[in-house]
C-alpha cells in the first residue's frame, strides 16, 4: 500500500471514527432503554438461543414492576419528548434550565398522580419513578447550558467534512480527465 492509499485510509478511518463518536452522543436510545427497563422491572442478559443457537439479548424480570403496558408507553412518550436528539442541541441560560428542569419534575409528577391507578403505579413508587426519569433527565439536559453542546461537537462535524473531501481528492474520485 502506497502513501496515498495509507493516509486515504487513515483519513476514512478518522472520519468513521468521528461518525461514531457524533453518534453516540446524540443517540437516547441507551437511556431511554434503562427508564424502560427499570419500569419494566428488567434487566437485558446475553443468552444463547436453546432452539437455533444463536447468541441473543434477552429481558428477564428483575423485580416488580413499576407500571403496566399503558404506564410503560405513556411514560416512555412523555421522557422521549425530552429526551431525544433535538431536545439535546437546544440553548438554555442556566436560569432557563433550572426552570425547564422545575417544570419537568412538576409535569412529571402530574402526569404520574393523575394516572397511577390506571397505570397501576403504587403510590409507594411514584417519588422513586419521578426520581429514577429526573435523575437521567438532569444531567442530559444540562448538555444545552450556553449551548456547550452544539459547540463540543462542532469540531468533529468539521473533521469529518473535511476528511471526506480530502479522502475523495486523494481517491481522484471527482477527476474524470483521462
Amino acid at each position: 500500500m502506497d502513501v496515498e492509499q495509507s493516509q486515504t485510509t487513515s483519513e476514512l478511518s478518522r472520519a468513521i471514527n468521528n461518525f461514531t463518536a457524533l453518534k453516540i452522543r446524540l443517540d437516547t436510545e441507551p437511556l431511554l432503554d434503562k427508564i424502560e427497563l427499570f419500569l419494566r422491572g428488567s434487566k437485558v442478559v446475553i443468552q444463547q438461543n436453546e432452539k437455533t443457537g444463536k447468541i441473543e439479548p434477552v429481558k428477564i424480570p428483575l423485580g416488580k414492576k413499576k407500571a403496566n403496558e399503558l404506564g410503560v408507553q405513556g411514560i416512555l412518550n412523555f421522557v422521549s419528548s425530552i429526551i431525544n436528539a433535538q431536545a439535546v442541541q437546544g440553548n438554555f441560560k442556566f436560569e432557563t434550565y433550572e426552570n425547564f428542569i422545575e417544570e419537568l419534575q412538576i409535569e412529571l409528577t402530574v402526569l404520574l398522580v393523575n394516572n397511577c391507578y390506571n397505570w397501576d403505579i403504587d403510590d409507594d413508587d411514584i417519588d422513586l419513578v419521578i426520581n429514577f426519569i429526573m435523575y437521567l433527565s438532569i444531567p442530559f439536559m444540562s448538555r444545552t447550558v450556553d449551548n456547550k453542546e452544539r459547540e463540543s461537537y462542532g469540531e468533529t462535524i468539521k473533521t469529518i467534512e473535511s476528511n471526506l473531501l480530502r479522502a475523495g481528492k486523494g481517491a481522484n474520485l471527482f477527476n474524470n480527465a483521462g
